[in-house]
């Protein structure tokens, strides 16, 4: 199961992400982020402090995402843990 949450302030849209990102649940997670690109908003935030499994498809949706706020002049953040295979997202996106 994952849970996303969508916090738009002034100059930010933060997506908080709570659960499992697996095979089932990446196209879900790929459809909301991409909604990110409809706000105008200068910073695109993912939090995933709150994962406790991320699958490997759901990699190509964050690089997918580095892509597209990229091209349209938008930074990412990503938030939680830094060290183990959540660390390698970090690396993905930047």
């Amino acid at each position: 199961m994952l849970d996303v949450r969508c916090q738009c302030e002034e100059d930010a849209l933060t997506f908080t992400l709570r659960g499992e990102v697996t095979d089932e649940t990446a196209p879900l997670l790929d459809s909301l982020l991409r909604a990110a690109l409809t706000v105008d908003v200068p910073l695109v935030v993912v939090d995933i402090s709150g994962l406790t499994e991320f699958a490997a498809s759901g990699l190509p949706v964050l690089v997918s995402l580095s892509q597209r706020c990229r091209n349209a002049g938008r930074s990412l953040s990503m938030r939680g843990p830094t060290d183990g295979p959540f660390g390698l997202l970090q690396l993905a996106v930047d």
